[in-house]
């Protein structure tokens, strides 16, 4: 058969086609044989790139940072003690790590997840703020008892 015959048949792209059947003639060693091919068939999973962080010391470390700053964003945490001039972890890395069960299991202090706690509450707004939303709002009600064309002249008139 040729790829497009066999592309159509498996319901595949014809380069996905040509890609496994180079894959596996590599792996036979470059023999033909479809006994010998049919032997190297089995789909060997890639690597895929190393965690940034592994199951153990490093996770439990990252895991201990998070729970003595509950205040602080949990990437936050996990970088506040990194040594100078290291990579800072992101937060996929931090979430991965308080989340997937083979981080979990692998901390001797607190197997379970570690979610997010509450954030910290806005503080209340101080002088210049109030000062500002103030005027804003003082516009809106001006805006809103007068059509734009009035409120555009008294701005232009300078009242």
């Amino acid at each position: 058969m040729t790829y497009p015959q066999i592309s159509m048949k498996l319901g595949i792209n014809e380069d996905t086609a040509k890609t496994f059947y180079k894959r596996v003639l590599e792996r036979s060693g470059g023999v033909e044989d479809l006994h010998e091919m049919l032997e190297h068939l089995e789909s060997k999973p890639r690597p895929g790139a190393p965690p940034i962080v592994e199951p153990g010391e490093q996770s439990t470390r990252v895991r201990e940072l998070v729970r003595k700053r509950p205040t602080f964003q949990r990437t936050e945490a996990a970088n506040f003690e990194s040594p100078v001039g290291s990579v800072p972890l992101k937060e996929s890395t931090v979430r991965r790590v308080l989340y997937e069960p083979k981080y979990c299991l692998a901390d001797p202090i607190d197997q379970r997840r570690i979610k997010p706690h509450k954030r910290v509450r806005k503080t209340a707004l101080d002088s210049p703020h109030k000062k500002r939303r103030l005027y804003y709002v003082d516009n809106i009600e001006e805006i809103d008892r007068h059509t734009c064309k009035e409120v555009v002249e008294k701005e232009v008139k300078g009242d």
